[in-house]
């Protein structure tokens, strides 16, 4: 299915744009592939693209009418995006106009309900010889140029962009599957070259969810060589910790990075907001969302569980010891944690 869809992006002559909330759909590296991997903030770029589509074939895009919302800046619902869209999906049996519990209905042009790999399939089977196309895909394709680190704060501390970097090039020489990644995560660290580069993320950004999926997912894993990593914030894997303990349990190999700002950043986020649209004092944003004084040890929590856990990384250089001895841990069929002190950017 994967070498299919690459094909069908050949053969259409399409630009193809991808999410970091869905699972890994398309390889990054591919010349169609212009853009990073699209975020949750659309860039200019990304607006500029779809704002030159003649036609969007969306196969199960998660959200498909938020996306064009943020790319349009208009309701799909009151001002459908001025091209014809087909949507490959079977979403519309869950979502439906009443509420948001399950994502808006996409305002699109020609619904397909089925499996968008089957869909593939067929229609494949039906290109006889490839569309001639207006896209110049090397003008478009963007440097994937990582953010530059923010500014230090008190202490020691890694930058989101350092660990995703880190991690990035430790996955380049070796076969990980990168099970989730935090809100804060830059798109332009996905490198997606298999069906299992990345295995998406869960669209309501549910806090605590974050474990129970890292497990289950080395699990699917397990045996198959793979190095299945996860990348938690603190408040995540705090909220879902005794699930570690089916992985020690099973002995099952894996590796839980976590991104701790202690805090549960995005919601100091949302009270900022909050406050501004109130009048009230920003600078009380993190009553009620810090997680200090004292410090939660989440090493000595992992432990608890049975996983292996050594000191917190406070360095970009420390981390990427740290990931080769889980590395190493995980070959012997350990289940690993690393704790990585960052700034706060908006982690889970």
């Amino acid at each position: 299915s994967w070498e299919r869809r690459i094909a069908f992006a050949e053969k259409a002559g399409a630009v193809v744009l991808t999410s970091i909330v869905n699972s890994a759909a398309y390889p990054s590296d591919h010349a169609q592939h212009v853009l990073p991997v699209c975020g949750d903030v659309r860039t200019q770029a990304e607006k500029d693209i779809i704002n030159q589509a003649d036609l969007i074939i969306s196969l199960n895009w998660l959200d498909l009418a938020g996306f064009i919302r943020s790319v349009t800046g208009k309701s799909q619902t009151q001002v459908p995006a001025d091209c014809t869209i087909i949507h490959v999906s079977m979403d519309s049996v869950l979502a439906n106009g009443c509420n948001m519990d399950h994502q808006a209905l996409p305002a699109v042009d020609v619904p397909v309900l089925a499996a968008e790999d089957v869909f593939v399939d067929q229609v494949l089977d039906r290109l006889d010889e490839a569309v001639r196309t207006d896209w110049d895909f090397a003008s478009l394709r963007s440097a994937s140029s990582m953010p530059a680190p923010g500014p230090a704060e008190s202490g020691g501390h890694v930058s989101i962009p350092d660990l995703a970097e880190t991690l990035s090039e430790f996955a380049r020489t070796r076969d990980v599957t990168l099970v989730r990644v935090p809100l804060s995560w830059p798109p332009e660290a996905m490198r997606i070259v298999d069906p299992l580069s990345f295995l998406g993320r869960d669209g309501a950004a549910a806090v605590g969810v974050g474990p129970g999926h890292a497990v289950g997912a080395a699990l699917a894993l397990q045996g198959t060589g793979r190095l299945c990593v996860a990348v938690l914030g603190d408040g995540d894997t705090a909220m879902g910790i005794n699930a570690l303990w089916t992985a020690a349990r099973m002995r099952l190999p894996m590796l839980i990075v976590v991104a701790n700002n202690q805090s549960y950043f995005n919601d100091e986020l949302h009270q900022e907001r909050v406050a501004t649209a109130r009048g009230r004092p920003t600078q009380n944003r993190w009553i009620g969302q810090t997680l200090t004084d004292p410090d939660i040890d989440l090493p000595a929590m992992a432990k608890a569980q049975g996983f292996e856990a050594r000191e917190t990384v406070t360095t970009k250089e420390e981390f990427a010891r740290e990931l080769e001895w889980a590395e190493e841990r995980m070959k012997d069929g350990a289940a690993c944690l690393v704790n990585v002190q960052v700034e706060k950017k908006y982690s889970r």
